[in-house]
């Protein structure tokens, strides 16, 4: 694959790479891949969390209780057991 980028940006990287910081451009763009990835799943949660968020608003909320916990807890041993695995967003 061949990339073109700006003197800047190349600038960038290169400074990375003479502060020692990285060993090569492959790291360098490998880092900012990585970031890249966090920062969309960031986003991700974050629109999650308002949807939370809205309907906590709304008042559409299940009282946090030790059955509720119970249940969850119940529920989880499930499907552990099965073979389940949880979402990346509960466990990443």
């Amino acid at each position: 694959m061949t990339v073109t980028l700006t003197s800047a940006t190349e600038s960038r990287i290169r400074a990375r790479i003479d502060s020692g910081q990285y060993a090569s451009v492959d790291e360098v763009i490998a880092e900012a891949l990585l970031a890249l990835d966090e920062r969309e799943r960031m986003a991700s949660l974050r629109a999650k969390l308002q949807v939370g968020l809205d309907q906590i608003e709304r008042g559409e909320v299940i009282p946090f209780t030790p059955e509720w916990r119970s249940d969850r807890l119940r529920i989880a041993k499930e499907r552990a057991a099965a073979g389940e695995r949880p979402s990346p967003d509960v466990c990443p």
